[in-house]
């Protein structure tokens, strides 16, 4: 894999002209990558199964076949999952690799603090051979609600957004969401606090979490 040196600059030049924040004064030879989740019904002789599967990709590596641009981090059949416990540790885990590659340095310690395995012992506090960036968090709606757990809000909801109050139904039809030539709602998008106050839940939040939900409003959602 070889990202050439022109399309990165590009990248990152065209990104940082058009004001996206996460593009500013980043250094040429970064990569930028992404994370991708979702869930699946795999058929099996006995019935079927939900697996859900988080993947990551080199956002400027794009081969023929899509498929080989795609990295599968982790997958697990959901009824494993144990409420949203199980995908914070995973996303613990994937923060913890991502810093390092933001920092381009080997971790000194591992996820949780503790001491690394012999094999990246040895290799702590090098230098990696890339930095990367994460600019890239998608996903469909029903994936954004299972990581973060969005509260008072569903797509076939009367509160059916995350990022704003727009209605599915209202007396006043300049809250619902698909009145798009007069509403009031796209001018009154969720502040960050707004946002943490009505669409995150109260408790058992991952700190790490706290990280994706600040990629909500660097980024945007993206898909």
């Amino acid at each position: 894999m070889k990202t050439p040196e022109a399309a990165l600059e590009e990248y990152w030049n065209h990104n940082s002209t058009h004001g996206e924040p996460w593009a500013q004064n980043v250094s040429p030879d970064v990569h930028p990558i992404g994370i991708y989740g979702d869930s699946a019904r795999v058929n099996t002789k006995f019935g079927f199964v939900s697996v859900v599967g988080i993947y990551f990709n080199c956002v400027l590596w794009k081969p023929q076949s899509v498929r080989a641009s795609r990295f599968l981090v982790c997958s697990i059949p959901e009824h494993q999952l144990w409420k949203h416990f199980t995908l914070n540790c995973i996303y613990r885990r994937i923060a913890w690799s991502i810093t390092a590659l933001v920092k381009g340095i080997h971790p000194e310690s591992g996820p949780y603090g503790e001491a690394l395995p012999k094999h990246l012992h040895e290799l702590r506090g090098q230098a990696l051979p890339h930095r990367c960036k994460l600019t890239e968090v998608r996903g469909d709606w029903s994936w954004h609600k299972k990581i973060f757990r969005f509260e008072r809000c569903s797509w076939n909801g009367i509160q059916m957004c995350h990022h704003c109050p727009a209605l599915a139904a209202s007396q006043d039809a300049a809250d619902l969401y698909w009145n798009f030539e007069n509403n009031n709602w796209d001018s009154h998008l969720f502040s960050l606090d707004e946002f943490i106050n009505y669409r995150m839940p109260r408790r058992a939040m991952c700190n790490l979490c706290v990280f994706q939900i600040m990629l909500i409003y660097v980024f945007g959602m993206q898909r």
